[in-house]
């Protein structure tokens, strides 16, 4: 199966990726139309206000929403750099199928600005400066014997910035010229319900089952690997490796508009197989 096209509402224009159109909806109002028009699952806050301040708020009886459960997410390599691709093929597989934290979605904040008056310098604070979305994360994965996973990073990473010589020695080895846009890559990650599974069961929208969406652009590890491999008398474990990237983050309507598109056309979400009791027979 071809890997998903880049998202559409980026283009590159003179030298930096451009935001176009990103769809009418918000990714933090309680209505998410993508930018195609579909919409995505809320909250439904109709008669959520029945308790009191004692008892709270959540009705047990209607059940208007259910609460944020984590633990359901996963990524995706949109791009990865054509000589890193053709000389670890499997790197797609053994990164997005073996994900064992990601941090990243950091907080966004106004830095407000203050005002000073009066004798006693009494203080008021206004809207300033809106903060960086963000310039990074960090992926951790199961490593396997003969390094595969730390093997191909340190490739990736070394191939930028050799340790020895600080030069770019992809640009001798496989004969491309020197530019970010040859040693970068770009990234999804996609916060799901437990719901998702097979793509249009029974005329279900798989977009319902999206929680949330980032997408990562300019995306470039940072870490030649080696901490894992000290040694400590009396330890024996299995190995889990961190990688540190660095990129730029887009979140928004037109992102989760992108990851359903996604989502559709990925053969290990929809061919979701079970093992519940009774599903022999067709309902």
């Amino acid at each position: 199966m071809s890997d998903p096209d880049p998202i559409p509402f980026l283009t590159f224009h003179k030298g930096k990726f451009m935001p176009t159109s990103l769809g009418k909806g918000t990714l933090f109002g309680l209505t998410r139309v993508a930018a195609s028009g579909q919409t995505f699952a809320v909250a439904n806050t109709e008669n959520v206000d029945t308790g009191t301040f004692y008892t709270g708020s959540f009705n047990t009886k209607t059940l208007p929403m259910d609460p944020l459960v984590n633990g359901f997410a996963f990524i995706k390599w949109i791009v990865l750099p054509d000589w890193f691709r053709e000389k670890f093929p499997w790197f797609a597989g053994i990164t997005e199928k073996n994900l064992k934290s990601f941090q990243g979605n950091d907080d966004v904040e106004i830095s407000p600005v203050s005002v000073q008056v009066g004798f006693t310098s009494n203080e008021s604070q206004f809207a300033g400066i809106m903060g960086s979305k963000g310039t990074g994360f960090t992926m951790s994965h199961n490593e396997f014997s003969g390094s595969p996973v730390t093997g191909a990073y340190n490739y990736w990473v070394s191939s930028i910035r050799d340790p020895h010589s600080g030069y770019a020695p992809y640009c001798a080895e496989h004969g491309v010229d020197y530019s970010a846009r040859n040693h970068t890559g770009e990234l999804l990650y996609v916060v799901l319900k437990p719901s998702a599974g097979k793509v249009g069961t029974k005329g279900r929208d798989i977009s319902l089952d999206i929680e949330d969406a980032t997408y990562y652009t300019n995306v470039m590890p940072l870490k030649i690997q080696r901490n894992h491999l000290n040694y400590s008398q009396g330890t024996q474990e299995a190995v889990q490796v961190e990688q540190s990237f660095a990129a730029d983050r887009w979140f928004g309507a037109g992102v989760l508009d992108y990851a359903a598109s996604v989502l559709k056309s990925f053969a290990s979400i929809q061919c979701l197989q079970t093992e519940n009791v009774g599903n022999e027979a067709e309902a």
